[in-house]
């Protein structure tokens, strides 16, 4: 019974696709919903196995249904870090774990721990304010009670659409009073990545997204019931946020992105809602390059031993532009258009700034240090503003923006210069 229950609820999410997701816009909405359908059948498509050595465990975290996920171990005496995958569909019911499982196993395959759990969403009995946060913060402090090996001081979050909300709010519990749903956590990350996240309910409800799912969610208006929006909007917190989203989302707009003010961005031009769910997509492999996870990277050849002493590792999203004499990087919305390049000695690159915030390009070496260049300052402050550097030798050149990061995160670049 329970497990056709379960098969039971996956069926009804494409009928549940057009209801919750299609009905957050008035505007082309038969489109709108169609695209939607066909998203989620490309990423199913584009799912990845776990690979044979990688163990998986169905875990129960409560006594309901609902209560249930999955825990991924890869090889290895461990202990490693954890990846916390909590999945969307507006908090409503016919949505599970299954969105995120793609992604979880190519995390997974990697090399990390991965929690992919289900909770109860409105539609659900006990689903909705409180039950789907106490769902959320009992799954996550739930892994302090597993015999496995895993580093619970080295946790991400990383949430999609409603279940970025729940990322958020689930990385802000100590800022909930004491008797609050999901106070007193057990579990804090030190990074959430919000995936096309619904990150202000205020804000959500007034717009009606999703067809009033926020109203559904918490029972009712801001003004009806004040206090279910207190206790589920995300409080503040010191972990890492990485903001990702594409700016063809017609399911939860890119502004809602906006309110993460101190977050790093991932974003494309061209993505839609569900193409974030993609493993193979452009979103999820710079969102691995920016928690440092790859895949049997290629490390540095010989020909770096001259410029580099240590060994550094070209990650495998890096894009190829040896046997360019010119190349051009934009700078976007706090972000380098493409982060991590390999050229050719004598290359000259030009970064502009296409923005609207200042931004510069410098070093993340010091100077004298084998990967040291000229910091390109002045020149790239305002909009429109561009500045060149050369790069002659062969080595590894790792660089940030000081308005936007440091030398290891946020707005950060990394150029490779290998010999033909």
């Amino acid at each position: 019974m329970v497990a056709f229950m379960r098969l039971l609820s996956c069926l009804l999410a494409s009928c549940f696709i057009a209801m919750s997701c299609g009905g957050n816009s008035t505007l082309n909405q038969t489109s709108v919903s169609g695209d939607l359908t066909n998203q989620i059948s490309e990423t199913t498509m584009a799912t990845t196995q776990p690979l044979d050595e990688v163990r998986v465990e169905r875990i129960q975290y409560g006594d309901g249904l609902w209560n249930a996920g999955n825990l991924q171990i890869p090889p290895g005496e461990g202990p490693f870090p954890v990846l916390v995958f909590i999945h969307g569909g507006f908090w409503k019911a016919g949505f599970n774990e299954t969105l995120m499982t793609g992604l979880a196993d190519d995390a997974a395959n990697k090399g990390v721990a991965t929690w992919n759990f289900d909770y109860r969403a409105v539609g659900i009995p006990g689903g909705g304010y409180p039950g789907t946060l106490e769902d959320v913060a009992n799954a996550i402090d739930h892994l302090t009670e597993l015999d496995e090996p895993l580093d619970l001081d080295d946790v991400t979050f990383i949430g999609h659409s409603a279940g970025g909300h729940l990322a958020l709010w689930a990385a802000g519990r100590s800022d909930l009073n004491d008797g609050d749903p999901g106070s007193n956590p057990r579990v804090l990350p030190h990074t959430v990545v919000a995936q096309a996240a619904v990150v202000d309910l205020y804000v959500a409800a007034e717009q009606n997204l999703g067809g009033g799912a926020v109203q559904s969610f918490l029972g009712g208006e801001p003004d009806e019931v004040p206090e279910n929006y207190r206790v589920a909007t995300p409080g503040s917190m010191d972990a890492r946020i990485i903001a990702v989203h594409g700016r063809y989302d017609l399911t939860v707009p890119i502004s809602q992105s906006d309110f993460l003010t101190d977050a790093e961005g991932i974003f494309n031009d061209t993505a839609t809602h569900f193409d974030i769910l993609n493993p193979r997509h452009d979103l999820w492999l710079r969102t691995l390059a920016a928690l440092n996870i790859s895949s049997d990277p290629a490390s540095i050849s010989e020909n770096f031993e001259e410029a580099s002493p240590a060994v550094v590792e070209i990650p495998d999203n890096a894009i190829d532009y040896t046997g360019q004499s010119e190349v051009s990087i934009s700078i976007d919305d706090n972000s380098f258009s493409d982060r991590f390049i390999i050229v050719s000695p004598g290359t000259n690159i030009t970064w502009t700034n296409t923005g609207r915030n200042r931004h510069n390009v410098t070093p993340s070496l010091e100077e004298g240090e084998l990967g040291w260049f000229t910091s390109l300052n002045e020149s790239l402050f305002d909009e429109g503003g561009s500045a060149s550097s050369l790069f002659e030798q062969t080595g590894y050149f790792p660089y940030f923006c000081t308005f936007h990061g440091t030398a290891t995160r946020g707005q950060t670049g990394q150029i490779f210069v290998v010999a033909d």
